[in-house]
């Protein structure tokens, strides 16, 4: 019955089905001279999002992002990024009874990376602890190519899952304060991850919601949650001035509370033998050594933790290795404590690993930032 009757997409009528490898299709989204890929791109577009990349033929992706490659060299702009939808590991992704070939061919530079919230919740939420939440990310980056999984989408939320702020209250018991400083926790780590960090709007200014269209709420302008908008961009700010959280590589250090509890994940960014991660050389300008990033599971997080602190104890350190406290906490004084850095004697509360290489934070909240700069903190300090 075509016009009335067509087949579309999950039975939504807005969205018809295309046979995407018809010549014509392929000519009028990818290969004609003003194709929808080559119009966009010659007018500043820096890339394509594929919305439910599994529903597209591998080799529909594979042209389209050679046409991408081809026109932005031709314009002389920057290579364009082509990002894929995918819920799942990307690089074992089975979709139709077909494996996909997303990363093992020219196709997807990257992917919504959802295992990443996924396993930061669980961990929160206290589902699973700080060492199989490292074995999970560790099987991701062992699937990935190396410049994929740097490159991965880490979120905050997107329209198709509830806010993150409406999950935290839930683990949180409705705490409205617990759950904003576990947002700032996840924001810390989101930051300090491998991977490109992705803000939904709204949630850094704690907007709630379910799911969709409730995920949708209009921006609260005019009520913002100041200190958690200042939060997010100290991050962004350290990460951008800080090429050891871009390029540099990752592990975690194993920890326990004053009860020997595995509940602390602490992610430790760095270089080692004077390069990075890819093998390429460091220039040595504006170089930081480690950057640590440690918080807890959300159920082990006291009234008394939050507002006073609580004993750490990291192991797998360097003997005497030093780290100024830039952030304890949802602390508003980052920014001023990474600048300082620069100066003599670096600011904040300076701590040592002792000769063992354990590292004992006297004081940890809910969540910690250190940095070492070894040129910067003297032995005095």
């Amino acid at each position: 019955n075509y016009p009335d009757d067509y087949e579309c997409w999950w039975g939504c009528k807005a969205l018809p089905n295309v046979e995407e490898l018809c010549p014509s299709y392929i000519n009028y989204i990818i290969e004609d001279d003003d194709s929808v890929i080559r119009h966009w791109i010659k007018r500043g577009a820096s890339g394509w999002r594929l919305d439910v990349a599994d529903e597209l033929p591998d080799e529909f992706i594979k042209k389209l992002r050679k046409a991408a490659d081809s026109v932005a060299k031709e314009t002389g702009a920057e290579e364009t990024v082509i990002l894929g939808e995918v819920w799942e590991d990307a690089t074992n992704k089975v979709s139709y009874n077909k494996m996909r070939t997303y990363f093992t061919e020219s196709e997807l530079h990257s992917v919504t990376n959802y295992l990443f919230r996924k396993y930061m919740f669980e961990f929160f939420s206290g589902e699973c602890d700080a060492e199989t939440t490292f074995k999970r990310f560790k099987s991701l980056d062992e699937n990935c190519p190396k410049h994929n999984f740097y490159a991965l989408a880490n979120m905050t939320g997107s329209h198709d899952v509830e806010r993150i702020m409406t999950y935290m209250l839930r683990i949180c018991g409705g705490d409205r304060n617990k759950a904003r400083k576990t947002v700032a926790a996840y924001a810390a780590m989101m930051f300090a991850f491998p991977g490109v960090p992705v803000v939904y709007y709204g949630d850094e200014t704690c907007v709630e919601g379910g799911t969709d269209p409730d995920n949708r709420r209009t921006y609260p302008w005019n009520n913002q949650d100041v200190e958690m908008i200042d939060w997010f961009s100290n991050l962004c700010r350290i990460r951008k001035s800080n090429r050891v959280l871009t390029d540099g590589m990752w592990n975690v250090h194993r920890c326990e509370d004053a009860f020997g509890r595995n509940n602390i994940f602490m992610l430790e960014r760095y270089f080692e033998n004077g390069v990075d991660a890819f093998g390429h050389e460091l220039d040595g300008d504006n170089f930081y050594g480690s950057y640590i990033c440690a918080i807890r599971n959300t159920g082990c997080v006291t009234q008394n933790i939050l507002n006073n602190g609580e004993a750490v104890y990291a192991y797998g350190f360097r003997p005497n290795q030093k780290f100024a406290v830039i952030a304890n906490g949802l602390d508003g004084m980052i920014k001023e404590n990474y600048e300082s850095l620069h100066n003599e004697g670096a600011a904040g509360v300076i701590i040592s690993a002792d000769e063992n290489g354990v590292l004992c934070i006297p004081n940890m909240k809910h969540l910690v930032i250190l940095v070492e700069k070894n040129e910067v903190i003297s032995d005095d300090n």
